[in-house]
């Protein structure tokens, strides 16, 4: 019966008492709030989201997911939600297609009893496939899993899962994986079972290959489960370092593995497990890596038909040991194969087809009351053994006499003597295991006899042979047949002891029926006891006279064995031997070999050093020793045959090496003014010093003297002999020079050498033993007997004061002046004149009237005064001519004084001009005839800054030298001079003649012609003051000006006039009466 409310993509469905009729919602179906279904069939066409506040429980009821190819619909049950399954079945709604699939995801809890869930999907990118279990605590129970194309189950959760198959799954049926849960986990598997294909490598039953290494613990109990033809029944290789997998009463059923696990830190126990071998397979493969522990017992491993597979494949084992205990295998082709480390098989039962062990690598078997074949076993080429123990039971050990033996160790050998077991008396009658069989890589060897040993230092105490066959108690009884062992280690037949005790001791072992006494003797008739302590015994003779005695020790023991020692000939002497010397040794010496002669006890020993002689029968020696450098300190030693000894110390300085001699004045070649040389040193302080052979006085090695040489090189002889007689000599050159040197300066040569360079060269010669001159001073270098050296020069007169001296100190000195002179000439022009004319300054121009030019100059220094190839010398005030040339003349003139030093040159500009200037008439012609009252009158010069007349009007010129005028006529003929005069007062000139004539064909009446008269008149009056007033006052005209006088006006001539009116000369025409 179905009572909710439920969301089925944009529809609302309003549940009613629910009928068997199908569900089918078209899209996505998302559960949020609580659902319940019985005995209905569901189809979803879309994801199912089991939100937060939802819950889905199916009872009787079908729920299928409709994912078609390439869908990959889910069903997810969210962090909070949650789903339940009674009796129900969830699958996909089509299974014609493989990827005709769904995925399913666990968030929160779930139960699924008796419920069959099919067609999950595989791998999708990161996802894996199968029912999948992220959060939360599930109960599965008496369900079916099928059909998945990878896991069956993959869990990152906790599970409880009972009487469920879970089968045809691409690859493990029950995966966990628990990467990054940090929670304590448990995982319960009973009564389950696990089906797949062996032909698929993949084909798990419970696999764990986790990664997590947290401190939260993992455990997994998988007990009374069926693991069916698969790969691998249980594949355990977890990471976890702490938790607990146990594996019992399970059956594994023809799977390639029962089960493959490695254990590093965790526990694994395996128990009750029965496996069924096929051919090729393992019963159990364990890796034991280096903590954890695995514990396997009880376990039952059968081969599937006879000699197929392997029972126990063990591997690893780190620094711990497998072990094997109450264990069955049997009807396999292998028992137990190791590959490495240790192995110990007890109490277990191994009947196998062909080898019950098989060992690789050096690792070890051993076999404990395990019922097996004898002697199947193999060790491979890479070595390592396998080792069969068997059970004696023995009750007691004793003596012949019935005494309990009850320390030691009782071992068993073999037909060949070789150790085969042992028993540890400390700890009372009990089992011996003994090797029954052994194998190593060459051989397989068995023991057929049984001999117990009891052990004493090198020598057995036998008992009678045991039967190794015999499972009923056994007693091992020993016979006492050796004397005790006797040693008396620090004395031997022939020494001689030099002091007058005797300390005896040794050790003292009886390992039979025990010790009686120790005693010791020196003549064989009176014994003493000596004292024993463990197994060392010890006795002291004092007072002993010198003398020569056989000593004896004897020890007895409770059987009456008796060992004696004897050491014969043993001599007692305290005098030390004498030493005696005919020379003492010298305190030093330069001889390497030293060489002593004495006398001593004939037949001592002479030690010194490492050197060893002895004397000759008479007692007298001779010893060579040889001395190392520097104090040797030597110990004579002489020991007599009874070890006394007597010495004699002495110190010998073995000295081959010359004193040291250090002369500090005077140096070597040395050349000094003064004949008189000081001679001072330093030597070793018992050193005798002489100078030129005269002994001088020292004083802790040093020394100093005076000696007086000669003009001229000296040897000065310095000897040093030292205590050991040897000697250094040094020699001294002294060269005494009481002679000035020469000194001569080349350059400069002249005196007052005079230059414009901020440096000049000083050479010259001197002694050719001097390097070096010192200017003003300062020391400078120089090649031997010339120099040649640049000073720094300032401006004016610098004077250097040289000095050489020769290697003996005496000087020479020379002093040079050097003038530096980079000042220019200081001038000025005082006058300039024309001496056959006048200069004359128009504006600011000059010109001069004639060509004989005069300069009146003034200078501080004598110097040169240049125009152009022209050259002019001179000192203070002084004149020079100069000619000029037709124009303008720029003279420059340059003055340099005798160092070539340029003063600023001086320019004087002015213009000899004695050419007229030439004044053309542009229009009219001349003789030009016109009817009218006025005429522009034109004309250019050849100099635009000239000026210009027109009948001694002013006209203005252009800057092309062009001029105009508009003139008046007059009836008949009017003249028109023109006048031109340039600004160095040449004037040019020219002239030309304008006719004016009426038109003839004209006819005025008087009255007309007087009116038409004034009104040109009128006219040409008003246009001349015009131009006069425009071309005079601001036209342009430029006036030659006189520096005092003003405006020029033309040579001889008068101020022009302003002009008049024209008269009318025509015949009997009125004049002009007014303009």
């Amino acid at each position: 019966m179905l009572f909710a409310l439920v969301t089925v993509g944009a529809l609302l469905v309003i549940a009613t008492p629910a009928h068997a009729a199908d569900i089918y919602i078209p899209g996505d179906w998302v559960v949020d709030t609580i659902v319940e279904y019985e005995g209905d069939e569901i189809i979803v066409r879309g994801n199912i989201n089991i939100k937060d506040g939802g819950q889905l429980t199916l009872r009787n009821s079908t729920l299928m997911v409709d994912s078609r190819r390439g869908d990959r619909f889910r069903l997810t049950v969210e962090e909070t939600g949650n789903l339940y399954a009674y009796s129900s079945i969830i699958k996909n709604r089509y299974n014609s297609n493989n990827d005709e699939r769904f995925f399913f995801d666990v968030f929160n809890d779930t139960i699924f009893k008796d419920t069959s869930i099919s067609r999950l999907y595989g791998w999708n990118g990161d996802n894996p496939g199968g029912l999948r279990f992220f959060e939360g605590n599930h109960l599965i129970e008496g369900c079916t899993i099928s059909d998945s194309r990878t896991y069956g189950i993959y869990t990152r959760t906790p599970i409880t899962m009972r009487e469920t198959t879970i089968r045809s799954t691409g690859w493990a049926r029950f995966h966990i994986s628990t990467s990054g849960q940090l929670d304590d986990m448990y995982w319960l598997l009973e009564n389950c079972t696990f089906i797949g294909n062996v032909n698929d490598p993949y084909s798990y039953g419970v696999y764990t290959y986790d990664s997590y290494t947290g401190q939260f613990i993992r455990n997994l109990k998988v007990i009374h489960c069926n693991f069916d033809g698969l790969s691998y029944g249980m594949y355990i290789r977890p990471s976890w370092r702490n938790g607990v997998v146990e594996a019992s009463y399970n059956d594994f059923d023809r799977n390639v593995y029962g089960i493959r696990a490695y254990t590093n830190s965790i526990d694994i126990f395996l128990h009750h497990n029965h496996y069924s071998v096929r051919g090729g397979g393992y019963g159990i493969r364990l890796y034991q890596g280096s903590y954890g522990n695995c514990t396997w017992q009880f376990e039952d491993i059968r081969g599937a038909s006879q000699g197929s597979g392997t029972g126990v494949y063990l591997e690893g084992a780190g620094t711990g040991t497998h072990r094997v205990l109450d264990n069955s295998i049997w009807g396999t082709y292998y028992g137990i194969i190791l590959t490495s480390s240790t192995c110990v098989v007890r109490d277990s039962y191994i009947n196998t087809t062909n080898n019950n062990f098989y060992v690789y690598n050096g690792a070890t078997i051993d076999v404990y009351n395990t019922v097996h074949d004898i002697g199947s076993g193999f060790v491979d080429t890479s070595g390592g053994r396998i080792t069969a123990w068997q059970r004696l039971n023995i009750t007691s050990v004793k003596w012949s006499d019935g005494t309990p033996i009850t320390e030691g160790i009782v071992y068993l050998l073999n037909e060949t003597d070789k150790r085969i077991g042992s028993i540890n008396l400390t700890l009372g009658p009990t089992t011996l295991d003994f090797k029954r069989w052994e194998a190593k890589r060459s051989y397989v060897w068995y023991n057929i006899r049984v001999f117990p040993a009891l052990l004493d230092v090198d020598t057995y105490f036998r008992a009678p042979e045991l039967d190794y066959l015999e499972a009923g108690p056994q007693d091992i009884v020993f016979t006492d047949d050796f004397a005790p062992r006797l040693t008396l280690p620090g004395l031997h037949s022939g020494d001689m002891i030099n002091v007058s005790y005797l300390i005896l001791e040794g050790s003292v072992v009886e390992r039979g029926r025990g010790l009686v006494s120790v005693e010791v003797s020196l003549d064989g008739v009176t014994w003493h006891a000596a004292s024993i302590t463990d197994e060392m015994w010890d006795f002291a003779f004092n007072r002993i006279a010198d003398g020569k005695y056989d000593v004896r020790v004897r020890a007895t023991d409770r059987a009456g064995n008796v060992a004696e020692l004897v050491r014969e000939g043993v001599i007692i002497d305290t005098e030390p031997p004498m030493i005696f010397l005919y020379e003492e040794p010298p305190l030093a010496t330069n001889e390497p070999l030293l060489v002593l002669r004495g006398r001593t006890e004939p037949g001592a020993t002479i030690y010194m050093g490492q050197s060893i002689t002895w004397p000759d029968e008479d007692g007298e020696f001779t010893l060579e020793f040889p001395l190392k450098e520097g104090p040797n300190g030597l110990v004579l030693k002489v020991q007599d045959v009874a070890s006394n000894w007597n010495q004699t110390v002495m110190t010998v300085m073995l000295d081959i090496t010359p004193p040291t001699l250090s002369l500090t004045a005077p140096d070597h070649g040395i050349i000094t003014g003064d004949p008189l040389v000081t001679v001072a040193g330093i030597t070793e302080q018992d050193a005798t010093v002489t100078v030129n052979g005269e002994e001088i006085t020292t004083y802790k090695g040093g020394f100093s003297t005076d000696v007086t040489l000669e003009e001229g090189t000296s040897t000065i002889t310095v000897e040093a002999v030292d205590m050991a007689g040897n000697s250094v000599v040094r020699f001294r050159e002294v060269t005494v020079d009481t002679i000035d040197p020469m000194l001569v300066v080349h350059s400069p040569s002249e005196e007052g050498f005079t230059t414009t360079e901020d440096t000049a060269f000083i050479s010259g010669s001197m002694d050719a033993d001097i390097d070096r001159v010192f200017i003003n001073g300062k020391s400078e270098s120089a090649l031997p007997g010339e120099f040649a050296i640049q000073v720094a020069l300032v401006e004016g007169e610098n004077q250097f004061a040289l000095v050489v001296r020769d290697l003996a100190g005496n000087p020479a000195r020379a002093t040079v002046t050097i003038t530096r002179d980079t000042r220019p000439p200081k001038f000025s022009v005082e006058d300039v004149e024309v001496t056959n004319g006048d200069i004359i300054k128009v504006e600011n121009d000059l010109f001069a009237s004639g060509d004989h030019l005069e300069f009146h100059v003034l200078v501080d220094e004598y110097a040169y005064f240049t125009i152009g190839l022209e050259v002019w010398e001179g000192n203070g005030q002084f004149s020079f001519p100069y000619t000029l040339a037709e124009g303008t003349n720029t003279i420059t003139i340059e003055v340099a004084d005798r160092m070539g030093n340029l003063a600023n040159p001086y320019t004087y500009i002015i213009s000899y001009d004695i050419t007229e200037p030439e004044v053309t008439i542009t229009f009219p012609a001349d003789d030009f005839v016109t009817s009218d009252g006025e005429v522009t009158l034109r004309g250019v010069t050849d100099d635009a800054r000239s000026k210009v007349w027109v009948n001694d009007i002013p006209v203005g010129i252009g800057s092309d030298g062009t001029f105009e005028m508009v003139v008046g006529l007059a009836w008949g003929d009017n003249t028109f001079e023109v006048r031109n005069l340039d600004r160095a007062g040449n004037e040019g000139d020219t002239s030309m003649i304008i006719k004016r004539k009426e038109k003839e064909e004209v006819q005025e009446s008087s009255v007309g012609g007087l009116a038409m008269g004034i009104v040109v008149g009128l006219v040409i009056g008003i246009v001349v003051m015009y131009v006069v007033s425009r071309r005079g006052g601001d036209g342009g005209v430029e006036e030659f000006e006189d520096a005092e006088s003003g405006p020029l006006t033309p040579p001889g001539r008068e101020p022009p006039q302003p002009p008049g009116p024209p008269e009318d000369d025509r015949p009997g025409g009125p004049g002009w009466e007014e303009y």
